[in-house]
């Protein structure tokens, strides 16, 4: 069977050959020769192997995070052009003339600006677990 070090072993892999690839924007990710070979023996799965799932894997991870950043930079315009509109037109009006959450806050009300403070802060080494524990040691 493939135990977890293999997994890793092979992930880690995948992770690698992807980064010495010659990747760059005017290419797809389709069209580097790892992805053609994984894709093709996914497409027969007695041939597939765990390198060509991970190659798959990494590229699909990759691509919904980058996406998940793109609708936090959304969401926060939107949030900042909501938060702009209602601002009360008089000094006397809504809240006494409070500014918005969103407004006074900026940029640390911002999503982007969040998951930016989260990434520098974690260590990508460490597990799921161990960050979990973690956070409840800070906290208590």
């Amino acid at each position: 069977g493939i135990t977890s070090k293999d997994g890793i072993m092979s992930h880690l892999k995948a992770i690698f050959s992807l980064l010495q690839s010659k990747m760059n924007k005017e290419n797809s990710e389709l069209e580097i020769e790892e992805v053609k070979t994984a894709l093709s023996r996914h497409e027969r799965t007695d041939t597939c192997e765990l390198f060509d799932r991970k190659i798959m894997f990494v590229l699909a991870s990759g691509s919904w995070m980058h996406h998940r950043g793109v609708l936090k930079g959304i969401h926060d315009a939107r949030d900042f052009a909501k938060a702009i509109c209602m601002v009360p037109r008089h000094p006397d009006g809504e809240k006494n003339g409070e500014r918005p959450f969103k407004l006074c806050n900026l940029p640390t009300s911002m999503q982007v600006e969040q998951a930016i403070n989260k990434a520098e802060r974690d260590d990508p080494l460490e597990s799921r677990n161990e960050r979990r524990d973690r956070i409840k040691l800070e906290e208590n």
